[in-house]
């Protein structure tokens, strides 16, 4: 069956120990344990060009590379927003409740061939892939790459941290001060978030909400939800880091990418925004003229 090259890596770490673990996070499509067997079962993540099981040891100079099957051209031609495009990548908006990455059996990803230009390049990918991931309940800008050799590059500027990435988020309760970094570990990882207070309304129901703005220096799973919530601000609507019987019926986890800005492969820079969604303003003025109509 027809596959294609999406990334490679080679180990460095002599005790880089089993692939299973090792690989957990090294590429986009590859969040989580679960998926790291995934792609193995299904000879997608290769060791040395040969197909390896989860107990496979790793040594030094092993070459890891991630393949990838074109998606199946008769799947459901799903709407896609796009908010920019050329013959190397594209930026386009996520709703909440798709998966982005991993090996799900309906994904966002299967709207990129429908919903994108096809790329004219002699190194043009079968089907455009996400350079990165946003969380499942997360909307917002996603940067997709249409040709391998920007794929390659814009992951590459990822794992450098170069580019940056903003957010906006409604949490519970207000940061101690306006503006300042996280910087508690994630799973044991060093981690860190700027953020900024935007507004903050009195809540009936949290005491306070407040909007900030999020720019997340590092790439940790779930860092910002997790970070929030150690800091006694966790995100309206999170279901796993928030208080329990605290989150909004049917309102989603009020979480948005709203900013992207990076080097284009070809060169120059890229900077996109979008606004806030429209039902994070609304929640906040409806919290402030209830807390305005009933309070004590």
């Amino acid at each position: 069956m027809l596959m294609y090259l999406v990334a490679e890596h080679q180990v460095r770490e002599e005790r880089a120990g089993r692939v299973y673990d090792y690989a957990q996070g090294l590429f986009p499509l590859l969040p989580s344990r679960k998926s790291v067997k995934k792609a193995l079962d299904k000879g997608l993540l290769k060791v040395n060009g040969q197909a390896v099981g989860t107990g496979y040891y790793l040594q030094v100079g092993d070459i890891l590379a991630l393949w990838q099957r074109p998606v199946n051209q008769k799947e459901r031609e799903l709407p896609l927003e796009v908010h920019y495009e050329d013959e190397d990548l594209a930026v386009v908006y996520k709703p909440a409740g798709l998966a982005v990455s991993g090996y799900h059996k309906h994904n966002f990803q299967q709207r990129f061939r429908a919903g994108l230009q096809p790329s004219l390049t002699e190194d043009a990918l079968p089907s455009p892939l996400p350079v990165h991931r946003l969380d499942l309940p997360t909307q917002g800008l996603l940067l997709v790459g249409k040709r391998a050799s920007s794929l390659r590059f814009l992951q590459a500027a990822f794992a450098q941290r170069s580019i940056q990435k903003t957010y906006l988020a409604i949490v519970m309760g207000k940061p101690a001060q306006a503006k300042g970094r996280l910087d508690s570990p994630v799973d044991g990882k060093a981690a860190e978030t700027d953020y900024r207070l935007l507004w903050s309304v009195p809540s009936l129901r949290s005491e306070q909400l407040s909007l900030l703005e999020l720019r997340p220096k590092t790439g940790r799973k779930h860092q910002l939800r997790k970070q929030l919530a150690q800091i006694d601000c966790p995100i309206v609507g999170d279901k796993q880091y928030g208080p329990k019987g605290k989150t909004l019926l049917h309102k989603g986890l009020f979480l948005v990418a709203v900013g992207l800005a990076f080097a284009h492969p070809a060169g120059g820079q890229i900077e996109l925004s979008m606004p806030a969604p429209t039902k994070f303003l609304r929640l906040l003025e409806r919290e402030r003229k209830q807390w305005e109509k009933y309070q004590p």
